[in-house]
């Protein structure tokens, strides 16, 4: 009887615990794909000390939803704001850069927790050199609707919509430009949602929803597994998909249009290794910037972005 007694004891405690465990990797999903009205955004792992860690791994972290700071007007750019209706039935909001006799149009998404002013720097340089840019706020973000994020997942029906959208107002074939998150919903929006562009351009792309997520409790010195297995997964039940099919190396397999990486080789959130891998699929050209980590290279590396990019889409997306 004791020894019985003694394995019921144990196992309602270790069912205490996964139950417990469970629901802080809950949270933390929940933290990290629903936006907060306000507060603070935590500050990134690395710059976190021990007891804000630890807090942040009981509680998950803060993300208030993601706002405009700046415009087009800041970088001297004359814009227009459209709005139009995204694949989820909610509102998408776009600026619209136009050029003059423009070599053609460059579709711009930007990353997880940002806006679309996270990439004025990149639609700056992409006016420079002739292409108007038509820059999206992704559902959840800026000036579009709702207030939750699939890091890529369901983003990918808002780049589909925002190509309808393009071409409702006489854009052919529009380049994709994606940052990081923005990357993986150019990749599946080209894989699985039929979306045809001229050319794309994948800055910062990470090859694996999980991969990015193990990364985050490398990053704050905390074990990744299973942790990051369970924040994947509760993340996709709260969202209504599989956060496991969140996987932009298999998307770039399926990608025809030419394609360019350009990612930092020293970026810890998404690897250098992954963007390798994420070319390897895509057959493309891969950029990898010296000493620069989770950055747009625009801003970070001007020489190398003028150098590569224009080079690329004068040869890979202008009409012949």
């Amino acid at each position: 009887m004791r020894v019985r007694r003694r394995w019921w004891i144990g196992g309602g405690a270790a069912l205490a615990l996964l139950v417990a465990y469970n629901g802080v990797c809950f949270m933390h999903a929940r933290a990290m794909t629903t936006f907060v009205p306000g507060g603070v955004r935590t500050a990134r792992p690395e710059q976190l000390g021990v007891l804000e860690k630890a807090r942040a791994a009981l509680f998950g972290v803060t993300v208030p939803r993601p706002v405009n700071e700046g415009s087009p007007a800041d970088v001297g750019l004359a814009y227009s704001t459209e709005r139009f209706e995204g694949a989820r039935g909610g509102t998408l909001e776009a600026w619209v850069i136009p050029a003059p006799d423009p070599r053609g149009d460059v579709l711009v998404f930007h990353g997880y927790a940002a806006s679309k002013d996270q990439l004025l720097d990149t639609a700056r340089a992409l006016h420079d050199e002739g292409w108007s840019v038509r820059m999206i706020d992704f559902e959840g973000s800026g000036g579009s609707s709702g207030d939750t994020v699939t890091i890529g997942h369901r983003e990918a029906h808002d780049v589909a919509a925002a190509v309808r959208w393009a071409r409702d107002r006489g854009v052919r074939r529009p380049v994709l430009y994606g940052f990081s998150m923005g990357a993986a919903a150019v990749l599946r929006a080209t894989a699985e949602l039929g979306v045809e562009p001229a050319a794309i351009v994948l800055e910062a792309p990470y090859d694996r929803l999980l991969s990015t997520v193990r990364h985050r409790f490398e990053l704050m010195g905390l074990p990744a597994t299973p942790s990051a297995e369970l924040l994947v997964f509760w993340g996709g039940v709260l969202h209504g998909y599989d956060g496991f099919d969140n996987e932009p190396v298999r998307w770039a397999a399926s990608v025809r249009a030419p394609t360019l990486v350009i990612a930092g080789a020293r970026d810890e959130r998404a690897r250098p290794e992954e963007a390798r891998a994420v070319a390897a699929a895509a057959r493309a050209r891969l950029v990898l910037l010296p000493d620069r980590g989770h950055v747009q290279a625009a801003r970070a590396d001007p020489d190398t972005w003028r150098r590569e990019v224009p080079t690329f889409l004068t040869a890979r997306a202008l009409p012949r």
